[in-house]
């Protein structure tokens, strides 16, 4: 059912880094900001919020739903004095949480806003724009941000909350190309400007999706550069 459960030995945090680098290479560059032990973090992190997608897009709703229920008994036996499954991911979480432990309430409320999108999946709930189903789904890439931003800093991520859900819908917004992307961008660099630069890992990656024509490989380098450096996407 998850794809990185096996059944020898466990992943390395340099394998979880190289797994966070292809799934979305300029978030994983927009991390190199970030302290090493920080990193490893936002690496298991965007993993676990990888699997969270892949439920949300089981073709069978149920699915889905049983996958959320496996990960939520995972995290349960986490903060447990339950023996650890043996999957790497898992563990590669219990390392998160033993240095983080605030993080286990962060990733039951992200379980929670799939759980709910995937709900209206099986209600066969419209995706219409603009919709109730439209912002569950915005609230489930928000809510990752969201994540990565408090194993940075969690206190001020709490302050800023608002502008980092903004900059993760707006994200969220342009990879799918929707009409209000350009309007989602503008008003998402207005909310982040002043963001204390410990929580830029999370979100510069958003400077790569600006409006625009996309840049190349050593084009993204610079503008999640830029993104950290001056404090604006």
């Amino acid at each position: 059912m998850i794809d990185t459960a096996v059944s020898g030995n466990l992943a390395s945090a340099e394998t979880f880094d190289a797994r966070f680098r292809r799934l979305d290479e300029a978030r994983w560059l927009a991390s190199r900001y970030a302290p090493a032990d920080a990193r490893r973090a936002l690496a298991a992190l965007a993993l676990f919020h990888h699997e969270l997608l892949r439920a949300l897009g089981a073709k069978e709703p149920m699915i889905g739903k049983i996958r959320i229920q496996w990960w939520r008994e995972t995290i349960e036996g986490l903060t447990s004095a339950a023996a650890a499954r043996r999957h790497d991911l898992s563990q590669e979480l219990g390392w998160v949480l033993s240095g983080r432990a605030f993080l286990a309430h962060d990733l039951h409320a992200l379980l929670d806003r799939f759980d709910e999108a995937l709900d209206d999946h099986l209600a066969g709930t419209d995706h219409a724009p603009g919709g109730a189903h439209e912002a569950r789904h915005h609230a489930c890439e928000a809510g990752a941000v969201y994540l990565a931003a408090r194993a940075l800093n969690a206190s001020a991520a709490e302050s800023w909350k608002d502008a980092l859900e903004a900059c993760a819908i707006a994200a969220l917004n342009a990879k799918a190309g929707l009409p209000d992307a350009p309007d989602r961008f503008r008003a998402a660099r207005r909310l982040i400007r002043g963001a204390p630069g410990d929580l830029w890992p999370a979100v510069a990656h958003l400077a790569t999706l600006r409006p625009g024509p996309a840049a190349g490989p050593l084009g993204q380098r610079l503008e999640v550069l830029s993104a950290v450096f001056w404090r604006r996407i």
